[in-house]
């Protein structure tokens, strides 16, 4: 497995050069040996009055590449103590609501087998 990073910095690379991940993590194809991921499900066939439902997956990692790992206040970063990634959009089959269903189904069974069980090291932390 290759190494996981911290997400991209904007010093080295501008926010408008964003390659589509959420908050300009790495781009993984597994959860194996992750503590998390992140991942998209663009569907709205089941949606009746508003659909643009499956534009959000999209919208969320764009607006996310301003996102820092690090709060300033409290002297955290997330990605010091924690290895993640972004997996992508699951399959969707647009105006078929039941095997869209399974496919996500099972990519969250897929993504949540290979990622690891977080507890905490520090009382009161989330």
């Amino acid at each position: 497995m290759t190494e996981i990073k911290q997400p991209t910095s904007a010093l080295s690379s501008p926010r408008f050069c964003n390659m589509g991940t959420f908050m300009r993590m790495q781009k993984v194809d597994s959860a194996e040996g992750l503590d998390f991921v992140i991942a998209g499900a663009p569907f709205d066939t089941a949606s009746s009055f508003r659909s643009g439902s499956r534009f959000g997956p999209n919208a969320i990692r764009n607006i996310s590449a301003m996102m820092k790992p690090n709060n300033v206040i409290m002297q955290v970063n997330i990605m010091d103590g924690l290895k993640g990634g972004d997996i992508g959009d699951f399959n969707v089959t647009p105006g078929y609501i039941h095997p869209t269903y399974q496919a996500i189904e099972e990519g969250v069974g897929g993504a949540s087998r290979g990622c690891q069980k977080v507890r905490s090291r520090r009382p009161g932390a989330l």
